[in-house]
Protein backbone atom coordinates (compact mmCIF):
# COMPACT_ATOMS: atom_id res chain seq x y z
CA UNK A 1 0.00 0.00 0.00
CA UNK A 2 0.90 3.34 -0.79
CA UNK A 3 2.03 6.11 1.92
CA UNK A 4 -1.19 8.29 3.10
CA UNK A 5 -1.40 11.60 4.00
CA UNK A 6 -0.62 13.08 7.26
CA UNK A 7 -4.70 13.88 7.58
CA UNK A 8 -5.91 10.39 6.77
CA UNK A 9 -5.81 7.19 8.37
CA UNK A 10 -6.70 3.92 7.55
CA UNK A 11 -9.22 1.78 8.71
CA UNK A 12 -10.10 -2.26 8.42
CA UNK A 13 -13.70 -2.93 8.43
CA UNK A 14 -15.31 -6.03 7.84
CA UNK A 15 -18.53 -6.05 5.40
CA UNK A 16 -21.02 -8.91 3.74
CA UNK A 17 -19.21 -9.60 0.41
CA UNK A 18 -22.64 -9.05 -1.44
CA UNK A 19 -22.90 -5.23 0.03
CA UNK A 20 -18.95 -4.71 -0.75
CA UNK A 21 -20.34 -6.12 -4.78
CA UNK A 22 -23.19 -3.53 -4.25
CA UNK A 23 -21.29 -0.49 -3.36
CA UNK A 24 -18.39 -1.44 -5.77
CA UNK A 25 -21.33 -1.11 -8.24
CA UNK A 26 -22.63 1.94 -7.28
CA UNK A 27 -19.17 3.30 -7.68
CA UNK A 28 -18.27 2.44 -10.77
CA UNK A 29 -21.96 3.88 -11.96
CA UNK A 30 -20.96 7.01 -10.28
CA UNK A 31 -17.57 6.96 -12.22
CA UNK A 32 -15.80 7.19 -8.76
CA UNK A 33 -13.89 4.05 -6.85
CA UNK A 34 -14.79 2.75 -4.22
CA UNK A 35 -13.23 4.54 -1.37
CA UNK A 36 -14.23 7.54 -2.48
CA UNK A 37 -17.98 6.61 -2.22
CA UNK A 38 -17.60 5.36 1.22
CA UNK A 39 -15.98 8.39 1.71
CA UNK A 40 -18.77 10.34 0.41
CA UNK A 41 -21.25 8.22 2.15
CA UNK A 42 -20.13 8.71 5.83
CA UNK A 43 -19.32 12.17 5.39
CA UNK A 44 -23.16 12.34 4.08
CA UNK A 45 -24.28 11.04 7.26
CA UNK A 46 -21.87 12.43 9.65
CA UNK A 47 -23.16 15.82 8.52
CA UNK A 48 -26.48 14.97 8.06
CA UNK A 49 -27.19 13.19 11.13
CA UNK A 50 -28.94 15.01 14.08
CA UNK A 51 -26.31 13.71 17.12
CA UNK A 52 -24.09 16.55 18.91
CA UNK A 53 -20.78 15.30 17.35
CA UNK A 54 -18.50 18.23 19.10
CA UNK A 55 -17.93 16.28 22.45
CA UNK A 56 -16.93 13.35 20.43
CA UNK A 57 -16.68 9.70 22.42
CA UNK A 58 -14.44 7.97 24.99
CA UNK A 59 -13.87 4.68 24.01
CA UNK A 60 -12.91 4.72 28.35
CA UNK A 61 -16.71 5.80 28.67
CA UNK A 62 -19.15 2.63 27.98
CA UNK A 63 -22.49 4.78 29.29
CA UNK A 64 -21.55 7.53 27.21
CA UNK A 65 -20.69 5.63 24.08
CA UNK A 66 -23.64 3.73 24.27
CA UNK A 67 -25.84 6.76 24.72
CA UNK A 68 -24.22 8.69 22.03
CA UNK A 69 -22.42 6.66 18.99
CA UNK A 70 -24.36 3.05 19.42
CA UNK A 71 -27.54 3.07 17.26
CA UNK A 72 -30.44 0.95 18.53
CA UNK A 73 -30.22 -2.60 17.75
CA UNK A 74 -33.56 -2.36 15.96
CA UNK A 75 -32.65 1.04 14.00
CA UNK A 76 -32.45 0.70 10.33
CA UNK A 77 -30.18 3.22 8.79
CA UNK A 78 -30.47 4.40 5.23
CA UNK A 79 -27.36 5.10 3.35
CA UNK A 80 -28.26 7.48 0.87
CA UNK A 81 -27.17 7.29 -2.60
CA UNK A 82 -24.76 10.12 -3.83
Amino acid sequence: MGKISDKNTRTLITIPKELKKQLEDIACLDNRSFNNLVITVLTKYVSDSSHDWSHGCSRLDHKYLLSCCVLPINETVIIPLI
